[in-house]
């Protein structure tokens, strides 16, 4: 890849896009191109000839129609159908551009829902998905299939956080942006107790989202071809625990309300993050740095 590559990144606005975006012109060695939805958009048809003429010499593609495990169950239809036309899109093009570096975002979600240990790579194309996610996921199996049969990249990312998350849409958050939102909401409300959907007792990895952006950016550029977990340098933890951190890192003193009659999703989505490690990438922040940068955002943006 030479120094002046022009870089397609789709989802360019979304949460990691923006922040991909920043960093790739911020480093100076890219020509980066990063349209909108208006000026390219992926569900039409034949966009993937507007792709093509873009003659891009890498491509990352993180667009992607999605949110949190109640926005999917209410929109499973949908969701798989978008997601399908947009990833499909992208394939198509990219088979028409000989010699195209292509990084493409996986998601935990492509993990079977047996997982009772932290899972390698080749079991997130194995398996039977969690019924809340299996139809968004199957369209992730198979555009990781497709990224490599070709011999592209596939980072598979557990939750990403950070500033610039949803927080607010309750519908279309995950469950940290989720919990963020809705007990600084009572902090600032006064309330003495908040509700946290479900038991508490799911368990989940995340990483920040710079580190998320460090990792598409390594796999890109060195470059390294197959699947690889992204998470952080913390152990997984369940729910409870990570509602009690983000509790400390708005000052919450009050009681936290466990709802059961609301979805776990998942019981336990962690990764082993063993083969990415031997590349060389490292996660570079721990959660209470990443909470409390989340957090000075979160107000940043209220006040």
């Amino acid at each position: 890849m030479n120094e002046t590559a022009r870089v397609l990144v789709t989802g360019g606005s979304g949460f990691i896009g923006r922040r991909l975006v920043e960093a790739l012109r911020v480093s100076g060695r890219y020509e980066v191109l990063a349209p909108t939805r208006v000026e390219v958009d992926l569900e039409a048809p034949g966009v993937e000839n507007e792709i093509v003429r873009l003659r891009p010499d890498g491509l990352f593609h993180l667009a992607a129609y999605f949110g949190g495990v109640h926005f999917v169950r209410a929109n499973s239809g949908s969701v798989a159908r978008r997601s399908a036309i947009v990833n499909r899109a992208v394939m198509f093009a990219a088979n028409r551009l000989p010699g195209l570096r292509v990084v493409v975002a996986g998601s935990a979600c492509m993990y079977p829902s047996s997982l009772v240990v932290p899972g390698v790579e080749p079991e997130a194309l194995v398996g039977a998905m969690h019924e809340s996610v299996s139809l968004f996921g199957e369209t992730k199996r198979e555009l990781a299939r497709w990224a490599l049969r070709h011999g592209h990249t596939v980072p598979i990312f557990s939750t990403v956080y950070g500033p610039g998350d949803c927080i607010q849409d309750p519908l279309r958050c995950h469950f940290l942006g989720g919990l963020l939102g809705r007990i600084e909401a009572a902090r600032l409300a006064g309330a003495g107790a908040v509700d946290v959907w479900g038991t508490g007792r799911s368990v989940r990895d995340i990483v920040y989202v710079d580190d998320a952006v460090s990792a598409l950016v390594h796999l890109f550029e060195e470059p390294h071809c197959g699947a690889f977990n992204v998470a952080s340098d913390d152990m997984p933890r369940s729910i409870a625990d990570y509602a009690q951190a983000v509790c400390a890192a708005v000052g919450y003193e009050g009681d936290l309300r466990f709802d059961p009659a609301l979805p776990d999703g998942q019981h336990y989505k962690a990764l082993d993050t063993r083969k990415i490690r031997a590349t060389g990438w490292r996660p570079a922040t721990p959660l209470d740095a990443g909470l409390r940068a989340t957090v000075a955002w979160m107000r940043g943006k209220a006040s």
